[in-house]
């Protein structure tokens, strides 16, 4: 639910919001597994392509084993 508010605030032009969110979700990655597409959205939501497609495939990778 977390990486679609920072998309939300992204796509709104929000971009210090999104961040901040998007810093939150990364910090849960440490914790617990957070699907790499949801974290893939919210970089393409802020128009960070490389590190969409970075994610994107690392959630392929996952659901692939």
């Amino acid at each position: 639910m977390l990486a679609q508010l920072a998309s939300a605030y992204a796509l709104a032009g929000r971009k210090n919001k999104a961040l901040t969110k998007l810093a939150s979700i990364q910090g849960q990655v440490r914790q617990s597994h957070v699907c790499g597409f949801n974290i893939a959205c919210v970089h393409a939501s802020l128009g960070e392509n490389e590190q969409a497609f970075t994610f994107l495939e690392k959630a392929c990778q996952d659901c692939s084993h």
